[in-house]
C-alpha cells in the first residue's frame, strides 16, 4: 500500500471524530480547536488520538527520505526531508479547507487499443518502401510495350537496372526487419540465462555482416559508377552526427534506454509522491521521446533517399524520364513514410504514459504584477504545490496549474512536455489532418492522370496511406474521448474536496 493511500485511510478515521478548525504548531505538538456543535470532546483527548495515529499516517521511505507536511500561506504541500530517515511528522494546514496531503492526479484506465508488434511494423515499413522503390524504377525504366512497332514485350527495361544497386537497397531497407526476425528466433530458442548475451553477440555479428555486404556491393559498383557511389555513403555521415557510434538505432527503430523500465516496448510510469523522482521520470521520458522522434525523421528520410532519390542518381545519362513525377513520388514517399513511422513509434498507449506523467508534473505560468501583488512563497524543489499557488522564482512571479505542480518555473523542457502531452489527442488531430490532406491530394491527382505507370504508383501510395489514416483517426477518437472525460472529472468539485469526505479520498487515488 502506498503512502498516499495510508494517508487517506488515517484521514478518514480522524474525520469521523471531529471537524478541524485553525491549528497552530508549538514545540512540535499539534493544538487543535474543535468546532463541532454536537461534540464536547476536550482538546487533550483529541491530541492523544492524533499522536497515536501519527505513526500510521506516513510511512513512505525511499533513499532515506521521509514525508513531512508543510504549510505555505494557507496552502498545504508535502515536503521531503532527506536528512531524516526515521522521523515522521504530520502537520495540519491552518485553515481555508485545504487537505493535508497533495491532490494526486486522477488516472483513467486507458482502453486496450490493438497495435502491431515490432516485427509486424518493421515488415510493413519494409514492404511499403520496397514497393515504392519499385514504382520509382517503373517511372525511370518503363517501356512502350503496347505499341506494335515496339522492339520489346516487357513493361520495363530490366537490363538497364543495376543488380548490385537493387540488392544494396533491399538489404539496407530490410536490415531492421531481418534483425527483429533474428531476435524473435533467439527469444524462442535461447534460455533466459543466456538470452542477453546471445542478443549482444547477434547484434554485433549481424551489424558486421550487414556492413561487410554493403561494402562489397559498393566495391562492385565503383568501377561502373565511380564517384557516384559516394551518394550511397552520405546518409551514414548523417547517422553518425545524429546517433553517434551507437549500433542499436541502426538496427531497430525503437530501442530501449538502459535507465528506464519497458513493457512491450512502452516505458513504464510510476505515480511517485516525491517531486524529485517525478522530475527525473520526466527527463527519462523526454529522452525516450527525443530518440523516437529522431528515428521517425531519420527513418522516413533514409527510406525516401534510397527508395526514390538513389535510383534517379544511378540512372544512365542517355535515359529520359519525367523529372516532375519522380520528384512528386519522392515527396509522397517522405510524407507517407513519416506518418507511418510516427504511428509506429508513438502509439496511443505510449502517449497515455506521457499524459499521466504530465499530470504529475503540472505547469507554471508567469504572472505580470502591475496593479496588484498577490501573496507568494519562495519556490522549493521538494514541495508539492496545489493549483492556484503563487511562488517566486528568480525574481519573477508564477502561478501553478494542474492537480499538483512539481515542475521548475520557467523551465522550457517542463513547459513543452506539459503542453504536448497534457492532451495528446491534439497530436493525433494534427496527424489526421496532414494524412487526410495527403490522401485527398493523391486521389485528386489520380483522377487527372492518364499514364498507366502513374496510375499504378499513385494507386499503391493511396492504398498504403489509407491504412495509416485509419490508425491515426482511430487513435484520435479514442484519445479525444478519454482525455476530454478525464479533464471534465479533474475539474469537477468532487476531485478537489476536503479529506473529511471518504468519497473524495477514493477519487484521489492514482
Amino acid at each position: 500500500m502506498s503512502a498516499y493511500r495510508r494517508i487517506n485511510r488515517s484521514a478518514r478515521s480522524l474525520a469521523q471524530q471531529s471537524t478541524f478548525g485553525n491549528g497552530n504548531n508549538s514545540n512540535n505538538t499539534s493544538e487543535l480547536s474543535i468546532n463541532s456543535p454536537s461534540s464536547n470532546t476536550s482538546t487533550t483527548n483529541l491530541n492523544d488520538s492524533l499522536n497515536n495515529s501519527n505513526k500510521s499516517l506516513i510511512q513512505y521511505d525511499t533513499n532515506g527520505s521521509t514525508d513531512l507536511l508543510a504549510t505555505n500561506k494557507g496552502h498545504t504541500a508535502i515536503k521531503y526531508d532527506e536528512n531524516q530517515s526515521n522521523k515522521c511528522e504530520h502537520e495540519l494546514s491552518n485553515g481555508n479547507g485545504f487537505t493535508s496531503y497533495p491532490l494526486q492526479p486522477k488516472h483513467i484506465r486507458f482502453p486496450d487499443v490493438p497495435y502491431s508488434s515490432e516485427l509486424v511494423n518493421e515488415l510493413m515499413i519494409f514492404i511499403y518502401t520496397i514497393i515504392a522503390t519499385a514504382m520509382q524504377f517503373l517511372h525511370l525504366y518503363r517501356t512502350v510495350w503496347w505499341i506494335p512497332e515496339s522492339n520489346t514485350n516487357q513493361t520495363m527495361n530490366f537490363y538497364l537496372i543495376d543488380g548490385h544497386l537493387t540488392l544494396f537497397i533491399v538489404i539496407l531497407l530490410g536490415r531492421r526487419f531481418m534483425y527483429c526476425f533474428l531476435l524473435g528466433i533467439l527469444e524462442m530458442i535461447c534460455p533466459k540465462q543466456v538470452y542477453q548475451i546471445a542478443v549482444k553477440v547477434a547484434r554485433l555479428t549481424f551489424f558486421i555482416g550487414i556492413i561487410s555486404v554493403l561494402g562489397y556491393l559498393c566495391y562492385q559498383m565503383f568501377p561502373k559508377q565511380r564517384y557516384i557511389v559516394i551518394y550511397l555513403c552520405y546518409p551514414m555521415i548523417v547517422y553518425l552526427i545524429t546517433f553517434g557510434t551507437q549500433i542499436e538505432p541502426f538496427l531497430r527503430t525503437i530501442f530501449e534506454t538502459e535507465s528506464s523500465t519497458y513493457f512491450n516496448g512502452i516505458p513504464s510510469h510510476s505515480c511517485s509522491t516525491n517531486p524529485t523522482v517525478i522530475r527525473a521520470e520526466i527527463d527519462l521520458l523526454r529522452t525516450d521521446y527525443n530518440n523516437r522522434f529522431k528515428q521517425v525523421v531519420f527513418t522516413s528520410l533514409l527510406n525516401a533517399y534510397y527508395g526514390a532519390f538513389i535510383p534517379c542518381c544511378f540512372a544512365q545519362s542517355f535515359l529520359y524520364y519525367d523529372l516532375y513525377w519522380a520528384t512528386q513520388h519522392l515527396g509522397f514517399l517522405v510524407l507517407g513514410g513519416f506518418t507511418m513511422c510516427t504511428m509506429f513509434c508513438f502509439p496511443a498507449n505510449y502517449c497515455d504514459v506521457m499524459h499521466m506523467a504530465s499530470l504529475h508534473l503540472g505547469k507554471w505560468t508567469r504572472v505580470e504584477t502591475r496593479s496588484y501583488s498577490p501573496p507568494a512563497v519562495a519556490w522549493q524543489k521538494l514541495v508539492f504545490y496545489p493549483p492556484g499557488q503563487f511562488v517566486k522564482h528568480s525574481g519573477e512571479l508564477f502561478k501553478s496549474y494542474g492537480a499538483v505542480t512539481t515542475a521548475i518555473p520557467a523551465n522550457g523542457v517542463h513547459i513543452r512536455f506539459y503542453m504536448f502531452f497534457q492532451n495528446p489527442s491534439n497530436i493525433y488531430l494534427i496527424l489526421s489532418i496532414v494524412q487526410s490532406v495527403i490522401v485527398i491530394l493523391q486521389v485528386v491527382i489520380l483522377f487527372m492522370v492518364v499514364e498507366w505507370h502513374n496510375i499504378i504508383s499513385l494507386s499503391y501510395l493511396v492504398l498504403a496511406n489509407y491504412h495509416t489514416l485509419f490508425k491515426i483517426v482511430r487513435d484520435f477518437f479514442v484519445t479525444h474521448r478519454m482525455y476530454s472525460s478525464s479533464s471534465a472529472s479533474s475539474t469537477s468539485p468532487s476531485t478537489i474536496s476536503s479529506p473529511s469526505s471518504p468519497s473524495s479520498a477514493k477519487s484521489h487515488r492514482s
